[in-house]
């Protein structure tokens, strides 16, 4: 149906409530004037809220209940008004009907639709006066009070799917020294599947010396990673504009990912301290756990921002390890070579393509842990 049709309805019991008041008023019925107007305005206003909360049978159903009461109100019915109202309250029920009740009071509906039906019989049966009118009373009430069961009736919850532990590594990784690998292990130990991610326009380094190439970065990073298990680098960064924001990357992965992955984000302590600067940071902290590297023996106090916050923050232990990217730029460009901080292969590819000799490849300051790419 589509939305005109749907507005129609709220319309068509306006009218008609306009129509039956018209009528009641030229012959003479005043009361019944007034109350065809209320409940005209009643009724229309409601089916109109169902109707825009794309609701339309409960809508109908409220225009139905509608139209029998002002039936019942007018002249052409007025020795025979209370037949209509048993219909009209079995229409708002199916309008009404909630779709949650509590346990007790689902037992208490089912007594009382049970009871009414036995009324009913027994009105018949005893052919009381007006028995017809009576039992269509009860039995009204009674298929209000089942539907009223039904539709509350607990409904098995779906499992919730449960996807991968993946842990969210980034930084801009210029070059990618042991330090960096010393995280991937220890992150392994504690998720399924880890993502590197290589950053592309880090929002902190704006200002700052130019980064290397991004193809460069990614190209250390991938020998950086060698050997490690379920690890893989990813360049999504570098496929869209402006600054590379953390909650970008995550709502990225979010629709890469299958439904009820869970991802947490590896950053270093000095980042950690840092978190609230994030862009939309209490947004990452609804779809990433913190997975914050330490130092053994040290602890680590969290930012002032997270008192009273219930975000998950867990440790993650790695070796002391001096590797800087800071201190392996410095040694080229003082012509020494990148040293042991780096991998041979790392060591090969910087010398292979003259990386830092002229001073250029960012000002990344760290030290034992990393950044991860900040928001």
């Amino acid at each position: 149906m589509s939305e005109t049709r749907d507005l129609g309805v709220p319309v068509l019991v306006l009218l008609a409530a306009i129509a039956v008041a018209a009528w009641c008023a030229s012959a003479g019925q005043a009361t019944f004037a007034v109350a065809s107007g209320a409940l005209g305005l009643v009724g229309a206003g409601l089916a109109l809220k169902l109707t825009l909360r794309k609701a339309p049978l409960r809508a109908t159903a409220t225009a139905v209940g509608s139209l029998l009461l002002l039936a019942a109100l007018s002249p052409a019915f007025e020795t025979a008004r209370l037949s209509w109202i048993p219909w009209s309250m079995l229409a708002f029920a199916a309008s009404l009907a909630r779709p949650t009740w509590p346990p007790r009071v689902r037992v208490a509906l089912l007594g009382t639709a049970v009871a009414l039906v036995v009324t009913a019989l027994v009105v018949i049966l005893l052919r009381l006066p007006n028995a017809g009118l009576w039992a269509a009373f009860a039995v009204a009430g009674a298929f209000a009070c089942a539907l009223n069961v039904v539709v509350s009736r607990p409904r098995p919850v779906a499992a919730t799917a449960v996807g991968p532990v993946v842990g969210v590594f980034g930084g801009s990784f210029d070059p990618f020294h042991l330090g960096h690998r010393a995280i991937c292990e220890a992150a392994l130990a504690v998720v399924q599947r880890l993502l590197v991610v290589v950053s592309a326009r880090p929002p902190h380094k704006q200002g700052a010396r130019e980064l290397s190439a991004f193809h460069h970065r990614v190209a250390m990073t991938r020998i950086g990673i060698e050997g490690l298990p379920r690890t893989e680098v990813l360049e999504l960064e570098n496929r869209r504009e402006g600054p590379s924001y953390t909650i970008d990357t995550l709502d990225a992965l979010g629709r890469l990912f299958p439904p009820g992955s869970r991802f947490r984000l590896v950053l270093g302590a000095d980042s950690f301290q840092d978190f609230p600067t994030w862009k939309d940071w209490e947004g990452i902290l609804e779809k990433a756990d913190l997975l914050v590297v330490g130092r053994p023996g040290h602890d680590l106090e969290p930012p002032p921002e997270f008192e009273g916050r219930n975000a998950p923050v867990e440790r993650l232990d790695v070796p002391p390890n001096e590797a800087s990217s800071t201190a392996v730029r410095a040694r080229v460009i003082a012509g020494e070579p990148p040293g042991p901080m780096v991998s041979a292969a790392v060591a090969a590819y910087i010398g292979d393509h003259g990386l830092y000799k002229d001073g250029t490849g960012g000002g990344e300051v760290e030290l034992a842990a990393p950044k991860a790419p900040p928001a």
